[in-house]
């Protein structure tokens, strides 16, 4: 075995350690068995250092010899390039420090757990502060030209840095607090018909199955489960994990869940598992990801279409609660707005806000601007500032997202991106295929898919973010898409 045929085996190999570490990280999520925490660091820590050790001692000299190889295809050169230039930043970090790293979020991780059950931040600031020390000494390792949070939002969203992610904030969120404001003077909210009522917990499981099978998600190659905070996990594209969470009261939270996580799922599913490993076989980046979970549970998913769609399924498993409401009323609801203290709570419009605050606070964290005891205080102030809202307790507050205990510095921007590449997708789909809206309501996503797996899924990471929407829409990155797109519904509705 040799030349691209051994590089590919290589691959292969570590993919499978990537899969155990996975795996791993599943089961604590999901199962959570607590007796089994320090053990479960320890086994991330060994994992990942065989994994540090053989990309450093293995595959990065391997790599380095096919850069020069004759005789190979665009497509294999392509994939060389593409993981020459994640190696150099990955090989910066010895093996010793892959496994502090992961031993130090497995503790972070269950810690976080604690101290959102306890709503008490002063049992997560140990572990955060390890956590922050560590992730300080990463970007340095990886270098960076302007600031350390840059080297970390790049793991993320290559070539993104903090000063683009700050000019992108400040031309969205003035539109997005004049239309909040807007609306706010103009009508009350709308009434959301999807809580405060009983939702059986049996019957939204079997809803959200069912609207999995509808939007295509691949059970042979998936699988459901329940956690406190819902996730996806790819083990491998013919195992693709996600989870959704489960309130009587709340049937929005089930619903709308499982649809994001399904968006991220299909992406995964739709990789090319014949290139298991290579870059072709990964995802793009974390807002091409998160374009991919917002497109359906968003554009797609409170679609006046979808809801018609959907609908008389949701009445049929809770006529007690849905029979005397319209599919309108149901996408008023799901449409509603209304500013939240729970990011995964939010509306589209105020969502964004959630995001900007998290930017600002983590931005500042990793540069050094804000000590991990100031945090708190910190996030009340912005959430005060930027939603008009009090924060109660911490459970509420900094403590509700999992991201920072995983030691994700650097992740939450990509919510946004996500969610403005997403429009500008959906802005194509609907020039493109003209039948789309008719489409939808009937429940017929096949060309929906069929376009997704042309533009995106195929392209795997062998193109960035922006060539990757560029070639799909024909224009790079446009937040007006994202603007326009919500003033047009949001206007008709209230």
């Amino acid at each position: 075995m040799q030349g691209f045929e051994a590089y590919h085996h290589q691959k292969k190999i570590i993919a499978d350690l990537e899969a155990a570490i996975n795996l791993l990280q599943w089961d604590q999520e999901v199962n959570n068995i607590k007796g089994s925490l320090a053990r479960r660091a320890s086994q991330l820590g060994t994992l990942s250092a065989i994994k540090q050790h053989k990309l450093i001692n293995e595959t990065y000299p391997l790599v380095q010899k096919l850069c020069d190889a004759p005789n190979l295809s665009t497509f294999e050169q392509k994939n060389i390039e593409q993981d020459l230039k994640d190696l150099k930043k990955i090989t910066r970090l010895s093996v010793e420090f892959a496994a502090q790293l992961a031993e130090a979020c497995s503790w972070a991780q269950s810690v976080w757990e604690e101290a959102k059950k306890e709503s008490n931040f002063k049992i997560f600031e140990e572990p955060l502060e390890k956590l922050l020390n560590l992730k300080r000494q990463e970007a340095e390792y990886y270098g960076y030209d302007t600031e350390p949070y840059d080297a970390l939002l790049d793991i993320y969203e290559p070539g993104a840095q903090a000063k683009q992610i700050a000019e992108l904030f400040s031309s969205l969120i003035p539109p997005i607090k004049d239309l909040l404001s807007h609306i706010q003077k103009k009508t009350k909210p709308a009434e959301d018909i999807l809580i405060n009522q009983i939702f059986p917990k049996e019957k939204q499981w079997a809803l959200g199955i069912d609207t999995l099978k509808h939007l295509g998600f691949n059970f042979e190659k998936g699988h459901v489960g329940v956690s406190s905070h819902p996730f996806s996990i790819a083990i491998s594209m013919e195992d693709v994990r996600i989870t959704t969470r489960i309130d009587e009261n709340n049937l929005h939270l089930m619903l709308y869940s499982t649809i994001h996580e399904c968006g991220h799922a299909l992406y995964e599913q739709g990789l090319p598992p014949e290139y298991y490993g290579l870059p072709v076989a990964q995802a793009c980046s974390l807002s091409i990801h998160e374009s991919q979970s917002r497109l359906w549970e968003n554009n797609i998913g409170r679609s006046l279409a979808f809801c018609e769609f959907l609908f008389p399924q949701l009445v049929a498993y809770f006529p007690d609660a849905l029979q005397n409401y319209t599919a309108y009323h149901f996408y008023q609801s799901v449409n509603r707005v209304e500013p939240s203290l729970i990011r995964i709570l939010a509306d589209e419009l105020t969502y964004h806000l959630h995001i900007a605050l998290r930017f600002e606070l983590e931005r500042s964290l990793i540069n050094g601007q804000l000590k991990v005891k100031e945090l708190p205080e910190a996030w009340n102030q912005l959430i005060k500032e930027y939603l008009g809202l009090e924060v109660p307790n911490d459970a509420q507050g900094v403590l509700q997202d999992i991201h920072w205990s995983l030691g994700s510095f650097g992740y939450f921007p990509t919510y946004s991106l996500g969610s403005l590449y997403a429009a500008q997708f959906y802005n194509t789909l609907q020039k493109q295929i003209p039948n789309l809206q008719e489409d939808i309501k009937q429940g017929k996503f096949e060309s929906i898919h069929q376009w997704l797996q042309e533009n995106i899924y195929s392209k795997g990471r062998l193109y960035t973010s922006e060539e990757i929407c560029q070639a799909a829409t024909g224009e790079k990155l446009n937040p007006q898409h994202f603007i326009d797109y919500l003033k047009n519904k949001l206007e008709t509705i209230y």
